[in-house]
């Protein structure tokens, strides 16, 4: 942007420049490429506020887009965020001849995953971005786990499919006919919209629903906001899965795939064409969920196109009546439905004479039916084949997630690409064909499952775990390959899952079990979940990786071979106000404690007041070298506990191998020229976690003003100086000043795999921080300035800032 003011450069002049009230022309000129930090509400029902980064002194769009985080590129894990997601290859992807093309003004539910999965990956290998460490205090898996066994609404779901309630019952074979059509509509007729709103009518009312027992628009009955409002009356009935807990995201997978999750009722419901279903069977009311929610979906999609090709006025009242009348839960339903419509194929098979007719027995609901697998008493459901619709791009972003990670046996996974040898399981029931270890316990291994193993109550942090079983073409492959990934954290465990189902011999050598929020050893590589601090701290050495939620390392502990490990650290104290509100609550402390200006107003605002300390290191070269990771087992763990009940509940299994749980030291050696080398260990005690400062523009207004009497004028390598309660810790020394140091930043950057980028000493600050208890930004020269690192800080409330080179 160009300005007709003078230059504002400092570096030199006399005193009355700097001591005179800054106009808002020169505060705009001074603070254009400075980033602003605010926690802004959205509406109802969203929930706490949303962390957001503006350049309110600026519309350049080069500065306006530059971002803290990685950028999504892959079109297969565009699923990851709840939000809008436009992926490089967006273009490809919308054509209207590759058989994904929506027209515009379809409709999208408002809710949000938290932390915000784009913002997992900062641009610093190891950290995350703003707005996903603002919502680390209201993070989705807090709310807890979702309730696994026995069902306290196994009579309101009886109800609801006996003519009293609103629903038709549905036998297997018509609920799954009614999937097969809703998709094709779906994906066939794309001008579903402009159909007479009567023909719709009928169409819900004589198929899925019964005729509605009170009139909703006296002036028009049969409108599609009659049709909606019925809808979302139903599925906001508190009988479905609640996909906005974690978990159920996670186990969405199991349950199609799977086998039985519950298995204790036997109510049965009697009609025309014989035994509906078995009730508390999570697999037929799943697909139940699915197919209500398309239909709702369809039915908002098509006023969505109607408002936006003229056809409707828009009415807002509507609008807001939508958003205050749709639970959380609701709002994940309609996400589901997305994914299923975009993503899923079904298809029934010809059954043989003799059981076309048998009545249906349900979704296998005892175990003694898995063990009997092949009788006559086999379900209708047994002959439907699900298959996903985009297996190649899903494949393709399996590959690229293994390039990422440098994984040792890639080219045997590129074979099997190739070749077409990983697939999914197309039927229902193949994960119990092949013998899969099962329970009716919900504590068992073969299921995803997420422990509290901290005893602390709900509502507080949690540590978690998430453990799993490999199986050739189990659940955990089928949700990654299907498609079916609902935004959130899950991505990360099926893309790892599926990397190792595909890899014999790491299959091998690891063993079936995993801690997917840990970390394993394979082919004296290291691979850590960006949950486990090992990981973040590993990620800051030369020649490591990151993607997707998981951190590949060369460092491996001495004396381990391949296979998992569990890492015990403790949770950070909490501040006595944040055991009340979070910080992202104090929406007016962040916007205040991170302005530009401060408490200053605008009028007594001197250019002087802005003080910017010089980088110039005048420390010599300091040998900093980690020598090792060591790992010793912690005895007490409560992961012992977990594996000698996972051990009892198997019961058929005669083999579990525990996973063991140690804690973490990092061993270094530090010397200079005038001191004698020594060696430091540092624990890796608390889970800290690390923010990549968000970039900022450097403008060519501004330059360092350096005044005698300032005591900031120097910040000497590896030394510490308290500016404005912020600790700033210089990872650099004379051995980095050749490192290149760009005029501006480049939006997007992927800094995270540039081996260039490691060093040693921030390994070591970084250590240093998990042994303390900070949490820390990480500002690199040349991509922002530390007075706008110290703006985050303060928003955060965070008091470290890592300088990097």
């Amino acid at each position: 942007m160009n300005y007709s003011t003078p230059d504002l450069s400092v570096t030199e002049g006399p005193a009355n420049r700097i001591s005179q009230p800054l106009t808002e022309s020169q505060l705009r000129i001074l603070f254009s490429g400075a980033p602003q930090f605010f926690a802004l509400s959205e509406g109802h029902c969203l929930g706490a506020p949303h962390p957001t980064v503006h350049f309110p002194l600026d519309t350049d769009r080069s500065i306006t887009n530059l971002c803290d985080h990685v950028e999504i590129y892959d079109d297969a894990w565009n699923t990851m965020a709840a939000w809008p997601l436009v992926t490089l290859d967006v273009r490809e992807r919308m054509r209207p001849d590759n058989g994904h093309y929506r027209k515009e003004g379809y409709y999208m539910p408002l809710c949000r995953e938290r932390p915000h999965m784009l913002s997992k990956q900062g641009l610093e290998r190891g950290t995350i971005g703003y707005i996903a460490a603002l919502e680390l205090g209201v993070k989705d898996t807090l709310l807890g786990p979702a309730p696994l066994l026995g069902d306290p609404f196994a009579e309101d779901r009886k109800r609801l499919l006996d003519g009293r309630g609103g629903i038709r019952p549905f036998t297997e074979i018509r609920l799954i006919e009614r999937l097969i059509s809703t998709s094709m509509t779906y994906r066939n007729n794309h001008d579903y919209h402009l159909q007479p709103v009567e023909q719709l009518y009928t169409d819900l009312f004589s198929h899925i629903l019964f005729h509605p027992t009170e009139e909703f628009d006296v002036c028009d009955k049969h409108s599609l906001k009659v049709q909606i409002n019925i809808l979302i009356d139903i599925l906001a009935i508190p009988i479905w899965i609640d996909f906005s807990i974690v978990e159920w995201r996670i186990r969405l997978g199991e349950v199609l795939w799977g086998p039985p999750i519950d298995a204790s009722w036997d109510d049965q419901i009697f009609i025309d064409e014989g035994i509906a279903q078995q009730l508390g069977n999570q697999k037929y009311f799943l697909l139940l969920q699915i197919l209500l929610s398309c239909e709702l979906l369809l039915r908002l999609d098509a006023i969505s196109m109607n408002v936006a090709e003229g056809r409707e006025m828009a009415e807002p009242s509507y609008a807001k009546r939508i958003d205050e009348t749709a639970t959380v839960s609701l709002r994940w339903s309609l996400l589901l439905a997305r994914l299923w419509l975009d993503n899923i194929d079904l298809e029934l098979m010809s059954m043989p004479n003799n059981t076309a007719h048998k009545p249906s027995l349900g979704w296998l609901a005892t175990l003694s039916l898995a063990e009997n697998y092949g009788n006559d008493a086999i379900d209708a459901f047994c002959y439907v084949q699900m298959q996903g619709r985009n297996r190649e791009r899903q494949l393709s972003g399996l590959l690229q997630f293994a390039k990422e990670l440098r994984w040792p046996n890639i080219g045997g996974l590129a074979t099997k690409i190739t070749n077409e040898d990983i697939v999914i399981c197309d039927n229902l029931y193949a994960s119990l064909a092949t013998n899969m270890r099962t329970s009716t316990s919900t504590q068992c291994a073969n299921s995803y499952t997420l422990i509290d193993i901290s005893g602390q109550i709900r509502g507080k942090p949690k540590r978690r775990h998430a453990s799993a079983v490999f199986h050739p073409a189990g659940w955990l492959s089928n949700s990654y390959i299907s498609g079916l990934v609902l935004p959130g954290e899950g991505l990360n465990h099926f893309l790892i899952c599926a990397l190792l189902d595909n890899d014999e011999t790491a299959i091998s050598r690891l063993g079936r079990e995993a801690i997917l929020y840990s970390g394993f050893f394979y082919c004296r590589k290291s691979f850590w979940s960006t949950a486990c601090v090992v990981g973040r701290v590993l990620a800051a050495g030369t020649g490591a990786s990151e993607s997707v939620g998981w951190i590949s390392s060369d460092i491996i502990p001495t004396g381990f071979v391949d296979g998992w490990v569990d890492i015990a650290v403790a949770q950070l104290p909490l501040l006595e106000k944040d055991c009340i509100k979070p910080r992202i609550y104090h929406k007016e402390a962040i916007a205040h404690e991170s302005s530009v200006t401060g408490d200053a107003e605008p009028s007594s605002v001197l250019l002087s007041d802005f003080v910017m300390p010089s980088e110039g290191s005048t420390q010599k070269a300091l040998s900093i070298n980690l020598n090792s990771l060591s790992l010793s087992r912690v005895t007490d763990s409560p992961q012992f506990l977990r594996g000698q009940a996972t051990s009892a509940t198997l019961g058929r299994s005669s083999q579990v191998r525990a996973i063991e749980t140690y804690s973490a030291v990092m061993n270094f050696s530090l010397h200079t020229e005038l001191e004698e080398e020594k060696e430091v260990n540092i624990p890796l005690r608390y889970d800290v976690h690390f923010v990549t400062a968000h970039p900022c523009a450097f403008r060519q207004h501004t330059g360092p003003l350096v005044p005698s009497t300032s005591p900031l004028s120097q910040v000497p390598g590896w030394s510490q100086q308290v500016v404005q309660t912020v600790l700033i810790v210089n990872c650099t020394d004379a051995s980095m000043a050749a490192y290149r140091v760009r005029s501006s930043p480049l939006p997007q950057e992927r800094y995270p795999n540039g081996n260039e980028y490691g060093s040693d000493i921030e390994m070591l600050a970084r250590s240093l921080c998990a042994y303390r208890g900070w949490n820390a930004l990480i500002s690199r020269r040349g991509r922002s300035c530390l007075a706008c690192a110290i703006r985050e800080a303060a928003a955060l409330e965070w008091k470290i800032v890592l300088r990097l080179a």
